[in-house]
């Protein structure tokens, strides 16, 4: 039983690299994974850390996954990332379990969010080739608050694979946890692997965390206790003007001497 976590903003991790401890266990060229300032949009202002992981590739649609050394390969994992898709045309971003690459191709699990189908897809590879194990129609299933996808957004996904059973879900970032699995099924083809995060295009990640045999996710960093808050668009009616719509906002997060913080909005136009 163990724990791990990171915001890619670790001592070690540098600018325009890769993080040092981490592996491409599904590789097919085309695709590079860097470590990056969290400076320049569509990520400033909203991460947790200083640094952002950025998956960037330049022939879409092939499967990708960087798995964290650290872990090992175990079988039994409970999966947490907050992950920001870029692109919306195809399944771009998500997280991996039981991950490896043998003489017959990649294997493993992988959770993609699609924002182009606008679904969460559970799919698994075998000896290289790709089966969907289950997928949960976002635009129908009334789970979700805002149930439409969007690029340069941050979600959090999670995965959690125990024996033959694989559960997911999604939220958007600032909305609470679902309490119930939107996806739940079973498989037996991969027995242990590698964890981590998967792209098939250009990607952010912000904060990945894992539980091993039966361990807790380690708690997620505050944004508001960082100084920060995430990205929101907001849409606010003016009492008395229905027709008027304050389309931009900026909303600046205070800390108080008690820890907790109060957001001061900003109305810039």
């Amino acid at each position: 039983m163990a724990q791990f976590s990171t915001d890619f903003s670790d001592s070690g991790y540098s600018d325009g690299n890769p993080p040092p401890d981490w592996s491409e266990t599904w590789d097919s060229g085309y695709f590079t994974w860097t470590i990056e300032a969290a400076s320049g949009e569509p990520v400033s202002g909203s991460s947790f850390g200083d640094m952002v992981l950025k998956g960037d590739a330049s022939v879409i649609g092939v499967a990708h996954a960087l798995t964290w050394d650290d872990v090992g390969t175990p079988a039994d994992v409970d999966l947490k990332g907050r992950v920001m898709p870029t692109y919306a045309g195809q399944r771009v971003t998500g997280l991996v379990a039981r991950a490896s690459t043998d003489s017959n191709g990649k294997q493993g699990y992988f959770l993609a969010l699609d924002v182009y189908g606008n679904i969460l897809s559970l799919r698994k590879i075998e000896d290289g080739l790709l089966y969907v194990l289950e997928d949960f129609d976002l635009d129908t299933e009334d789970v979700v608050p805002r149930k439409k996808i969007e690029e340069d957004f941050w979600y959090w996904l999670r995965l959690y694979v125990s024996g033959t059973t694989l559960r997911a879900k999604v939220w958007r970032d600032g909305e609470d946890e679902p309490a119930s699995w939107m996806i739940d099924t079973t498989d037996s083809a991969h027995a242990s692997g590698a964890v981590g995060v998967y792209a098939s295009y250009d990607s952010y990640f912000d904060w990945f965390g894992v539980g091993t045999a039966g361990s807790a996710i380690p708690a997620i960093p505050s944004t508001e206790a960082a100084g920060r808050i995430t990205q929101e668009v907001v849409e606010v009616l003016r009492e008395g003007s229905p027709e008027l719509r304050l389309t931009q906002l900026a909303v600046e997060v205070l800390r108080t001497s008690g820890g907790t913080s109060q957001p001061k909005v900003v109305i810039i136009g």
